[in-house]
């Protein structure tokens, strides 16, 4: 569209221009002791270099389900005799995507005659070493308060001054004891007598190396001043994993850090969805299919509603001695919502449950993966899922598609139960090779019996098909996995793995949908995608262009007049080809017309009087320019000047 910016003053020109600045998308922050660097593969190091307070926090970014921390602990002091223990070393993959930030406390290593933070204590003299302090990783900003710890690995604790006993390692699930006659023993799971307390450790006593921190602290060696027993190592703080908040967690005993603690935490941004068309002023975004790749869309300025459109992937072809039969397909449901310019939206694409093998017994498939769509893997956070298929066991007649309801599908036999509420199917557990449930949207589905089928990963677990040794893996989005039966699609509620001795028919169940409450018209379709799953986005595209401009209200013959422009664009998309014209009027002669902010983007030129400034994609924004003109010296009287923006 068009637009007019006019001017007119005693003796002076204004003129009119336009640009703009497109938007930045959204990245995750850390602050205090912890640093990022990378774009796409990020690392995210929280140390004592980066703020000698070892204080940091973490917020990951909009749409990221997982990130792996590696937790280290830090060393005790070395005593005058003896080095202290080396920390503790948990790691674990953490589901991130409902937490809005990470509370970070790096353990400094423990010195002479005092503790290292967080937690360590200080040796029983001059000559002792201190403990080392536990590093934690909490969702709250008090340390202390042990019940928001998400993981933690244990401070070692401090060496002694005499007979050259060491400090302990750090835990681990358990601190190691300090060495030595009277050694300090290493912190567990719970507090006990001769250990420190919770975070703490014990300060040493006598020529006693002091305790490492942990969730429980290591206790201080060298048994009370003045007895026969005044010497040891400090014990080893414990370290921590909350196994509801981390997944495949690990501690190691002394396998953390020599010097100051550490705490790592590394995952791969969602890859934007980039696939778009515009028509007739609407535009679609499609996000295809990417394996194990969480995606995300940014909504565009200007844009404030948009229309969702989700399908569910097909689970795996099976075979009973004949042709292969295709799994159940993936189901389908849309949605209109309300989105704010600027949020990022967490998308996962279902992928197929892979095809069992062909032979003359033959095998069922993987369950297919649902898709997805949200703020935060959350049921408050979920604007859609869309469910997979149940992987097909070779009898076209008990092939089980996606469901559009919330309603996933049994497997077939007597324990191949669906998810509820949100939660994965249950595998099958009446013969070994069972197919696995398919993941729901907070819980994992459950693997069959025996040696062969995992469950597909729940949304807010990384949403991973289900695998197993010589199983017939899940879809990305949930799958589960299936071996002698075939597994359960993937999606809000996961499907029901099949049982391998249910006779004739040992089909995965299709998983459930769901369209969250906020959403307008709402839509869904049973069983009609197949292959990988897909997600649309459309929204209304619309360019609005506006101009302004402004100048000195009078002008003297024989000098030069600066007149300031502003263009700008408040729709939705770029705008192709944008120009800004302005004719000076007769008493004037031009003389420049420059960019001022953003510098680049527009060309400017003029034919005699004729001012003309051209940008070949206008993005959303605006742009300032400014534009000299010399008047004449015989001018007088009015001048009148209007620029436009097309």
């Amino acid at each position: 569209m068009k637009s007019t910016a006019a001017l007119a003053a005693a003796g002076l020109v204004a003129l009119g221009l336009a640009a703009l600045v497109p938007s930045g998308s959204a990245h995750a922050a850390s602050t205090g002791a912890c640093a990022q660097t990378g774009s796409t593969t990020v690392t995210v190091t929280c140390s004592i270099a980066n703020d000698a307070s070892g204080i940091g926090t973490w917020t990951p970014p909009p749409g990221l389900l997982t990130a792996h921390f590696d937790v280290k602990g830090a060393a005790g002091g070395a005593g005058e005799a003896a080095s202290g223990g080396a920390g503790g070393d948990t790691v674990a993959a953490v589901p991130v995507g409902s937490t809005s930030t990470f509370d970070i406390s790096v353990g400094a290593r423990g010195q002479n005659a005092s503790a290292g933070h967080t937690g360590g204590s200080p040796g029983g003299g001059n000559g002792d070493g201190g403990g080392g302090g536990a590093s934690v990783v909490s969702t709250s900003g008090t340390v202390a308060d042990t019940t928001s710890w998400v993981m933690a690995a244990g401070g070692g604790g401090g060496g002694s001054d005499e007979d050259g006993e060491t400090g302990g390692p750090g835990g681990g699930t358990t601190g190691g004891d300090g060495a030595g006659v009277c050694p300090g023993p290493g912190g567990g799971q719970t507090t006990a007598t001769g250990s420190g307390q919770h975070l703490s450790g014990g300060a040493g006593v006598g020529a006693g190396g002091g305790g490492g921190g942990g969730f429980v602290g290591g206790a201080g060696g060298g048994g009370t001043v003045g007895g026969g027993c005044n010497t040891g190592g400090g014990g080893g703080g414990s370290g921590y994993f909350d196994p509801a908040r981390t997944i495949g967690a690990v501690t190691t005993q002394g396998g953390g850090s020599t010097g100051d603690g550490t705490v790592v935490i590394t995952y791969t941004q969602p890859t934007p969805c980039t696939s778009s068309s515009t028509t007739a002023g609407v535009t679609t975004v499609t996000c295809n299919f990417i394996d194990n790749t969480v995606q995300s869309w940014t909504v565009p300025t200007g844009v404030t509603s948009a229309t969702i459109d989700a399908s569910g992937a097909q689970g795996g072809s099976g075979y009973n001695n004949a042709p292969a039969v295709d799994g159940g397909k993936g189901a389908e449901v849309a949605g209109k919502f309300s989105v704010a310019p600027g949020e990022t939206l967490g998308v996962v694409v279902g992928g197929a449950g892979a095809n069992g093998p062909p032979g003359f017994s033959g095998a069922p498939g993987g369950g297919g993966g649902g898709s997805f769509v949200y703020r935060t893997p959350t049921s408050g956070g979920l604007l859609l899922a869309a469910a997979g298929g149940g992987g097909s066991d070779g009898i076209a007649d008990s092939r089980t598609a996606g469901s559009a309801s919330k309603n996933a599908s049994h497997g077939a036999g007597s324990d191949g139960v669906p998810g509820t509420d949100g939660n994965g199917g249950h595998g099958s557990q009446t013969s070994i090779g069972g197919g696995a449930g398919g993941g729901g949207l907070l819980t994992d589905g459950t693997d069959g019996e025996g040696c062969c089928t995992g469950g597909g990963k729940a949304l807010v677990h990384g949403a991973a098909g289900g695998a197993g040794s010589g199983a017939v893996t899940g879809g990305f989005g949930g799958g589960g996995a299936g071996a002698a039966a075939a597994g359960g699609g993937g999606g809000y509620n996961g499907g029901g793995g099949g049982d391998s001795f249910s006779g004739d028919s040992n089909a995965g169940g299709g998983g459930g949908s769901i369209v969250a409450t906020s959403a307008t018209s709402p839509s869904g379709q049973d069983g009609v995608r197949e292959s990988n799953g897909v997600v649309t986005i459309t929204y209304t595209a619309r360019t609005t262009l506006g101009i302004t401009k402004g100048g000195p209200t009078t002008a003297t013959p024989g000098s030069n007049i600066t007149y300031n422009v502003s263009v700008t664009n408040s729709g939705t998309v770029n705008a192709l080809n944008a120009a800004m014209t302005d004719a000076l009027p007769s008493g004037t002669s031009f003389v420049s017309a420059t960019q001022t902010a953003p510098t680049t983007g527009w060309t400017c030129g003029a034919t005699g009087n004729n001012v003309s400034c051209t940008n070949s994609s206008f993005a959303v924004g605006t742009a300032t320019f400014s534009i000299v003109a010399h008047v004449a010296l015989s001018t007088s009287g009015q001048v009148s000047n209007t620029a436009s923006a097309s």
